[in-house]
């Protein structure tokens, strides 16, 4: 066999060990107990999240810290202001394999469990306000903050659904300075908060991100507000690598803090 066709053949066996590679390396499926299949995948920081897909939610559920990583959800203008009553029953999301946190990780700890997906966001469906209740979607929060900034922000982002028409919004904790770890499954006390709001507005996509440390504040949210991609470094993640990059480039990195109503004083 000449050196021509061994240098082929070595070439056409590479060729198809890529192909391979790039069709067969895709999230692993995994069952949750109650059969359903999810996806397990790769953050960019390497930790590994399972994504859960609810009916209303798609969420990230980090193991390592017994809560969401992310949750991803959109709000519409006529889907706010719901009569759908508040439930307060708070129970275990059936769809992590990996079991999530539970009552007994909360109970007198004086942490409030703060939703990601507010309650008061999906009061326009019984079903939509049951998934918001999941472990899945909480994080131990300071009551100061949960019941003070964050609720001014979650009844700012209804605004913006009213306003807007939509919104699309990422919200989580970040693992920075985390504060402790609670209860029998060690759930961890982060030390800092986030949240992008996406709308599309006179033909263009518009953004804003907040971070907020997990204490009380009596600034004005505006103090807190960032660009998308200060939001992405603090937690080495891409929200919308989906978009074109011209279109992504331009959202994460502008911040019309006009365009959202805020000033100094709000």
């Amino acid at each position: 066999m000449t050196k021509k066709i061994i240098t082929t053949i070595i070439i056409i066996t590479l060729i198809g060990f890529v192909i391979y590679f790039y069709v067969t390396c895709k999230p692993i499926p995994v069952k949750s107990k109650s059969g359903a299949v999810k996806e397990q995948v790769k953050s960019s920081n390497q930790e590994k999240y399972q994504i859960v897909k609810h009916k209303y939610f798609t969420l990230a559920y980090s193991e390592e810290h017994e809560q969401p990583a992310w949750v991803c959800y959109s709000l519409r203008n006529d889907q706010v202001g719901g009569e759908e009553p508040r439930s307060n029953n708070f129970v275990p999301d059936p769809m992590v394999s990996t079991k999530t946190a539970d009552d007994t990780d909360y109970l007198n700890w004086g942490y409030d469990k703060g939703h990601m997906v507010p309650a008061a966001d999906m009061s326009w469906s019984a079903e939509a306000m049951k998934e918001t209740f999941y472990f899945s979607n909480m994080s131990p929060q300071f009551p100061s903050f949960n019941r003070g900034a964050w609720k001014k922000l979650e009844e700012k982002v209804r605004s913006w659904a009213v306003k807007y028409d939509s919104v699309k919004v990422y919200v989580g904790p970040i693992f920075k300075d985390n504060i402790k770890k609670i209860g029998p499954d060690s759930v961890t006390v982060p030390g800092y908060y986030y949240k992008t709001i996406v709308i599309y507005y006179q033909s263009n996509y518009q953004g804003i991100g907040f971070i907020f440390p997990n204490k009380k504040i009596v600034d004005p949210l505006v103090n807190y507000a960032v660009s998308i991609d200060n939001v992405e470094k603090s937690i080495n993640f891409d929200f919308y690598k989906y978009l074109p990059d011209a279109i992504e480039e331009k959202l994460e990195s502008t911040l019309n803090l006009e365009l959202w109503g805020l000033n100094k004083t709000k």
